[in-house]
């Protein structure tokens, strides 16, 4: 067979040829993003480890929070990073409302990440925040503003696939180019950014587009060839209309836009050259000369996407190959490097190959189902869904209403989505003074999110103070998983206190003040600046549901803490001291009948 493409009157032909091809791109990109996140150059393993030849998922431990919220978070196996969260994020976007799909990803999707994102690049990040603080990030303040027009990375790029599948019929590009850029100026200003994700997007809408047997080079060289239709800038004024304000106000944007497309055609003639030298290649060398292991420009937007296309274009006989080589190319930026190899050759062949990985893949049927429903799309099958903004306060009171949460429930987020969330136990603090507290919340079209939830106990009354607004006030219809327990405690450090009952019993906030919190409407804390010596006979006991749950977030909390197990005929109780000293037991009644 030759290499053929679709012409742009051909959309029944796209349209029949969709289903293997939609899912085989969002699968490939899912599956690459899991089996590259592991070793990519900022994934913070704990422990000792070395990456092996053989590509597989992998179990880990992720370290964050840096010096001042140090955590490790459990991240299983198969699990996928935020590139793939993007992805769907964008996918949601469009399934919502096709005609105006930018507002509802810059104003819920992108906010609502910012909940639950799981490896994120630092641009997206603070972009995200600009938008859940009510402004766009080119609308900020001034420094704000330079660093969003400096952001060159490939948050962009990676998150392209379901514009490029939706418009896989479109006769020409210019369209595509648009939604490309009108989502990329979301998070990242730099033509680095942009630049790039045309390149890669439209060598992601040749594969959809592709016939026949995909060529040794043939995506590199289609990109390669057609600059005139990827390299221009797309007017998208009509969409944001002060972002074209904010780009007149940057000096020489054109010209630093012409030198991107100039710098993007140099790293796509090293690939075509590096191409050239057919079996004698090896694919570190053809890599470290595009930069991808140099880490002052591997993670640009430029660099990755000529990255992405040489490995494609090298291994589209051998797919795995090309994942693989990506996936284990220590030092480069694996997860997202991979997942575009993944949507690639997924729109270009189909998802055969890609089968024995699919079932251990977070979300798959998911994945699989937004792929087919965006490429319906084309067909002009799309809903519009009234657009609700999300808001700090909103985030702020939904993550309060999670802590009241003892067992698996239904929630409603600040847009309107719909879930069920639980207790998680997958995020572990690895200081004294910060307590870890994490859910699963799997929404109803299917997708995992894990939601973490960072608060430093304060040492100082003042701090205090400011600590405690993170303790969220439930109304009195929440109800307290505790059956009984004690009375009013004196403390020194009230914040430190009411986090440890709040975290070890799942007691909401039903009064408080500049000195005293009630949990539960029953467990008093006041704070004294030097309170009386308590007596040693004084305990603080709790019936729970569930004590293994209370012994692992003791156990996070207090590392150190003096904490024991005893069986009794009739319970299991844990004794413990709390952060004041006080003794604390908790205990869970045994089944009638059972042994102990």
């Amino acid at each position: 067979m030759t290499d053929d493409l679709v012409t742009g009157g051909d959309m029944n032909s796209i349209t029949r040829a969709g289903r293997d091809r939609a899912e085989g791109a969002f699968l490939g990109a899912a599956i690459g993003d899991a089996l590259g996140w592991p070793h990519e150059m900022r994934a913070s393993r704990s422990g000792k480890w070395k990456a092996l030849p053989t590509l597989r998922y992998e179990s880990w431990t992720k370290r964050s929070g840096g010096r001042f919220q140090p955590h490790e978070e459990r991240i299983e196996a198969g699990h996928y990073s935020d590139d793939t969260q993007l992805i769907l994020a964008v996918a949601r976007s469009l399934l919502r409302d096709r005609d105006n799909w930018w507002l509802v990803f810059a104003t819920e999707e992108l906010p609502l990440w910012t909940l639950y994102q799981r490896g994120g690049g630092g641009a997206t990040k603070r972009s995200a925040a600009q938008w859940l603080a009510g402004r766009s990030p080119w609308d900020a303040k001034p420094e704000d503003v330079e660093r969003f027009f400096t952001a060159g990375g490939n948050g962009v790029a990676m998150r392209v696939l379901p514009h490029c599948l939706r418009r896989a019929g479109d006769a020409e590009f210019a369209g595509l180019a648009a939604d490309i850029v009108t989502d990329g100026v979301t998070t990242h200003g730099h033509p680095r950014a942009l630049v790039g994700a045309l390149a890669y997007g439209y060598g992601l809408w040749q594969a959809f587009r592709h016939r026949g047997t995909l060529g040794y080079g043939h995506l590199l060289e289609r990109v390669h060839l057609d600059q005139a239709a990827w390299g221009g800038i797309p007017d998208i004024g009509e969409r944001w209309p002060s972002w074209r304000d904010a780009c007149a106000r940057q000096p020489d944007y054109a010209r630093s836009w012409s030198e991107t497309v100039r710098e993007q055609l140099d790293l796509l003639d090293r690939s075509a050259a590096a191409l050239a030298g057919g079996a004698a290649v090896v694919d570190e060398d053809a890599l470290e000369e595009l930069g991808c292991f140099d880490p002052r420009v591997n993670g640009a937007g430029t660099v990755n996407a000529a990255a992405a296309l040489f490995l494609a274009s090298r291994h589209a006989a051998d797919p795995i190959e090309g994942l693989k080589q990506a996936a284990l190319a220590e030092g480069a930026d694996t997860d997202t490097l991979a997942s575009m190899i993944g949507g690639l050759m997924g729109a270009a062949i189909g998802a055969e190959w890609l089968s024995r990985f699919v079932r251990e893949l977070q979300d798959h049927e998911m994945i699989r189902h937004t792929a087919n429903a965006i490429g319906s799309l084309a067909e002009g099958g799309a809903t519009s869904a009234p657009r609700r903004p999300v808001t700090k306060s909103a985030l702020s009171t939904f993550v309060s209403e999670l802590h009241g949460l003892d067992r698996r429930a239904a929630v409603t987020l600040p847009n309107g989505l719909e879930g069920e969330a639980e207790p998680w136990g997958g995020v572990i603090s690895k200081s004294r003074s910060l307590v870890a507290t994490s859910w699963l919340l799997r929404l109803r079209d299917g997708q995992t999110w894990f939601i973490k939830k960072l608060t430093k106990s304060a040492n100082r009354s003042t701090a205090a103070s400011q600590a405690m607004t993170e303790l969220p006030l439930a109304g009195s219809e929440t109800e307290s998983p505790l059956l009984h327990l004690g009375f009013r405690l004196t403390v020194s450090d009230l914040a430190k206190s009411a986090s440890f009952y709040q975290a070890i019993l799942g007691l909401p906030v039903s009064k408080r003040t500049a000195k005293s919190v009630n949990l539960g409407g029953v467990l008093s804390i006041g704070e004294a600046n030097n309170p009386h010596p308590f007596s040693g006979n004084i305990t603080v006991y709790a019936e729970v549901r569930d004590l293994q749950r209370c012994l692992a977030i003791y156990r996070a909390i207090m590392p150190d803490g003096d904490c024991r197990i005893e069986e009794r005929q009739d319970r299991t109780r844990m004794l413990c001291l709390d952060p004041q000293g006080y003794k604390v037991e908790i205990y869970q009644m045994k089944a009638e009948g059972s042994e102990g």
